[in-house]
């Protein structure tokens, strides 16, 4: 391609993009290329080798370059972080390459995150969050977020990093995506384990096994079906413990002092009741680590909070479809109804008939070696199929699949699916040290969109749901006679700790865990 060529083919494709703009994002952008960036650095973006080459790959980044410049030309000049422009337009240069283009565009975007040449935190991928949300939503969904965005600029609202990131997590909390009867009957399936396979699921709903296989596909491409391998941590002697803290005397918040904390798994703040925050504790099973938890309380009690720590010593899920309608693509609890399921469930005490929801914790008696936990590390890393497990850990194949055999056939893998942005975006945490309350409660779970349940060693009851919206209300309205032995609380974002699969730590020998002193020394300094 000669440069007037590539000149012209460049002017085209700005002004395509200068049309989707307007028409599709209430967004003006300069009308030539040159007026907006100037004739130096237009010439700079069309003189690079690479685009001269011709091929696909090389022209759908110039392409895709061309859109990001003519996006960013029409943005406001100041109010907006410098991440935001960065990630908008590069979903928005995305979306203007033919279908076949995407993917080149897709890895480079997604391989400057890996180099670091991109922002990116343990929490947020920009690469994985922003390309979904149409697929998620629908068309138009990531224009209008651009626009409330650009709205709350235009404003004064200044848009920090922190900001954005925050803002996006919770407004990608928001997005829902409605199921058609069949998609409901596939995700019902999917996720209570009545469908070991596609014949089975397709035989169950009267459809061939390739277009069950299709429709999970599709759920899966719009985010709404996620398949998972995971390790359960009570099998391997990983114990798990709820830390509930409030805070009394001090004005600092909670995660200040908890986010390096070697045992952290995950953190939420409590908006409402009893708490200010929900912390999970992942903490190996050996003597000096579980003494590190009282450590733990002392010092949380010196800084002016008020907490309790409490073991999980059963836990369980539940999902119930019963109250989604496929027509409106919603849900429809009738919270008055289920107010008397559950006094009905307390008062007449049914709560010993109905199938418990939790099981207790129970440690393998497999005698696990360095191979074993390196594996079940590749799981948790997402490894999950054979061929990366071979190449990961550099085995061979026979070994590789009698290994991971052996470890499904203990429990140690587990393949969960699980439904998202499917309309629960509020969550709560319930909780009661009345045991007949604590009892009840979790036998009503089971009528429940989502929620995990676990009891302490004293019975007493931690659930978590997901719910509708309005569904906080209805819940609270729901357990509202039981006010003074239950207490509600409106749950933010979960923010996962730095805790990792912690295998350096595993004794063959003694077949059990170590304690992982030099994090905790170094995190107990860093307090004081």
């Amino acid at each position: 391609m000669s440069d007037s060529e590539l000149e012209d083919w460049g002017l085209v494709i700005w002004q395509r993009c200068r049309e989707v703009l307007r028409e599709d994002f209430r967004l003006t952008s300069p009308r030539s290329p040159e007026s907006a960036l100037g004739p130096e650095r237009w010439r700079a973006i069309l003189d690079i080798s690479l685009w001269k080459k011709g091929d696909e790959k090389s022209r759908a980044i110039l392409k895709g370059q061309i859109a990001q410049e003519c996006f960013k030309a029409s943005l406001p000049s100041s109010g907006l972080c410098a991440e935001f422009i960065g990630d908008f337009s590069m979903e928005f240069a995305r979306q203007m390459l033919l279908d076949r283009e995407k993917p080149y565009w897709l890895a480079m975007w997604t391989r400057l995150e890996k180099e670091g040449k991109w922002h990116s935190t343990r929490f947020f991928k920009a690469s994985l969050a922003i390309p979904g949300i149409d697929n998620v939503a629908g068309p138009g969904s990531f224009a209008q977020i651009l626009r409330e965005i650009i709205d709350a600029a235009k404003s004064g609202v200044v848009l920090q990093f922190d900001d954005y990131v925050g803002y996006l997590s919770k407004r990608l909390r928001r997005i829902s995506a409605p199921l058609d009867a069949t998609e409901l009957k596939i995700v019902v399936q999917l996720l209570d384990g009545s469908a070991t396979d596609n014949k089975t699921l397709a035989k169950s709903l009267g459809i061939s096994p390739e277009w069950a296989s299709r429709k999970i596909s599709e759920l899966q491409k719009r985010h709404i079906l996620r398949r998972f391998d995971r390790v359960p941590f009570s099998r391997i002697g990983i114990r798990m413990f709820n830390f509930f803290i409030d805070t009394v005397d001090s004005t600092e918040n909670p995660f200040r002092y908890l986010k390096r904390c070697p045992f952290l798994y995950s953190y939420q703040t409590v908006l409402t009741g009893r708490w200010d925050a929900l912390a999970v504790m992942s903490v190996p099973d050996d003597i000096t680590s579980i003494r590190q938890l009282d450590k733990i309380e002392g010092m949380f009690d010196k800084w002016g909070f008020e907490s309790s720590m409490q073991e999980i010593a059963s836990s369980g899920a539940v999902n119930c479809f019963d109250h989604y309608d496929p027509d409106s693509g919603g849900w429809e609890i009738p919270w008055e109804f289920m107010e008397f399921h559950l006094r009905r469930i307390h008062g007449e005490k049914l709560a010993d008939v109905i199938e418990r929801v939790d099981s207790p914790a129970n440690k393998t008696r497999l005698e696990l070696d360095e191979l074993d936990m390196r594996i079940l590390d590749q799981i948790g890393r997402g490894n999950t199929s054979i061929a990366s497990v071979r190449s990961a850990l550099n085995i061979g194949q026979v070994k590789a699949s009698n290994r991971i055999r052996r470890l499904r056939d203990e429990g140690l893998i587990r393949t969960i699916w699980e439904a998202h942005n499917i309309g629960l975006n509020e969550s709560t945490v319930v909780t009661t040290q009345d045991r007949d309350v604590g009892a009840a409660i979790a036998a009503w779970s089971r009528r429940l969109p989502r929620a995990v349940v676990s009891f302490d060693v004293s019975r007493n009851l931690t659930m978590v749901t997901q719910l509708p919206r309005g569904g906080v209300y209805g819940l609270t309205r729901a357990t509202g006679y039981l006010a003074r032995t239950v207490d509600v609380g409106i749950l933010d974002e979960k923010i996962y700790g730095g805790w990792g699969f912690p295998i350096e730590l595993w004794d063959e020998k003694r077949q059990g865990w170590k304690c992982p002193k030099e994090q905790l020394d170094r995190w107990f300094d860093e307090m004081r």
